[in-house]
C-alpha cells in the first residue's frame, strides 16, 4: 500500500515539531509562580600567597628591619612572620648573608640557629663567593593565616651585614 504524500508531509512535520518542543518550551508543564534566575561569574581561584616580614622589637611586622647593633659574641634573636593563604608543608628557610663592610664573610664570622621544639637548631651553612648561605635543616608546616619563627644569630667577628630571607618549599 502506498503512503499518500500529504500524510507523510504531516508525520515528518509531527515528528520534528515533536522532538524540538523542548527546546522551545521553558516547561513541560504548567507554572503556578513566577520564575526567578540567578546569575554567576565565577573567577579563577585566588593565586596561593606566601609573605614574609620581619617582627621588631615590639611584634610590629616590617619589611626591613632597622640598624641592628650588637657586640661581637652576643646573640640576638631574629623573628620573622609567614602570613599565607593556606596551609604549607615542607618549608625551609633560606638565608643570604652578606658582609657590607667590604670584608669577605667566612662561616666562622657567625652563628645561626633556630629555635624548635626541641630547642636550638643549627642552621647549615656554606660561602659562595660573598655570600654564606644557610637554610634551615628541618622541614617545617606553616599554617594559615600566619606563624612566626625565630633564629638565633650570634656574631663572632665585628663588621656589617645584612640578611635575606626567602622561604622555599623543599619536598624530600
Amino acid at each position: 500500500m502506498k503512503t499518500p504524500r500529504l500524510v507523510k508531509a504531516l508525520l515528518l512535520s509531527t515528528a520534528l515539531f515533536t522532538m524540538a518542543a523542548p527546546a522551545y518550551a521553558d516547561y513541560s508543564f504548567t507554572p503556578l509562580s513566577n520564575k526567578i534566575t540567578a546569575k554567576f561569574k565565577v573567577n579563577a581561584p585566588a593565586e596561593p600567597t606566601y609573605v614574609l616580614k620581619w617582627l621588631d622589637s615590639s611584634n610590629h611586622e616590617v619589611e626591613t628591619l632597622p640598624l641592628q647593633t650588637v657586640n661581637g659574641g652576643d646573640s640576638k634573636d631574629l623573628k620573622l612572620r609567614a602570613t599565607v593563604s593556606q596551609d604549607y608543608t615542607d618549608i625551609r628557610y633560606y638565608f643570604k648573608i652578606k658582609r657590607t663592610d667590604g670584608t669577605t664573610i667566612t662561616r666562622s664570622d657567625l652563628n645561626l640557629f633556630q629555635y624548635r621544639d626541641s630547642g636550638l637548631t643549627a642552621l647549615s651553612n656554606s660561602v659562595d663567593g660573598e655570600l654564606l648561605l644557610a637554610y634551615s635543616k628541618n622541614l617545617s608546616t606553616v599554617t594559615s593565616p600566619s606563624m612566626d619563627s625565630t633564629f638565633k644569630i650570634t656574631f663572632n667577628t665585628a663588621g656589617q651585614y645584612q640578611i635575606d630571607v626567602v622561604a622555599v618549599s623543599s619536598p624530600d
